[in-house]
């Protein structure tokens, strides 16, 4: 469960990035990253639309804009497609930044987890023409489940 302050945070982070870039900080983006927040799990641009719309009238571009928006001051981070898949996923970083996840390719199960010491290491990197902020590192595989199901 979110907490408004965090919301509020959030909500800041925003309009700080927006008056940096002389944009304007208006109530549909507002009701979007709202609607982001709202979200403990991974949410794709249509589930976001969906849910929005049920709400507020604000249009398909206002959404997929303002997504792009909350990835680019670092609130939501867009994550690669799964295997055999072209849905884009989009998560809230808060609370998922720095994590490892194991994916099962056969049942889609995910186990996430934080690892410290490769935390530190990525972290320690000296990159030339990268600066990290955050990282999320995904193994696929096969669960202990399904291993036992096809033997």
């Amino acid at each position: 469960m979110i907490l408004e302050n965090e919301i509020e945070e959030a909500i800041q982070q925003l309009a700080d990035y927006l008056k940096s870039k002389h944009l304007r900080c208006t109530q549909e983006r507002n009701t979007v990253l709202r609607q982001v927040m709202s979200y403990s799990r991974h949410f794709t641009a249509e589930q976001l639309i969906k849910d929005v719309c049920e709400k507020k009238h604000i249009s398909q571009a206002t959404i997929y804009n303002t997504l792009l928006l909350l990835t680019e001051c670092h609130i939501i981070r867009r994550l690669a497609p799964q295997a055999n898949s072209r849905v884009v996923e989009y998560e809230r970083i808060k609370g998922h930044a720095n994590e490892m996840r194991f994916v099962c390719t056969r049942c889609a199960r995910e186990v996430t987890f934080k690892h410290k010491m490769v935390e530190k290491l990525l972290m320690s990197k000296q990159f030339t023409n990268f600066n990290p902020a955050n990282f999320v590192i995904t193994v696929y595989g096969t669960c202990k489940t399904c291993r036992r199901k096809i033997n």
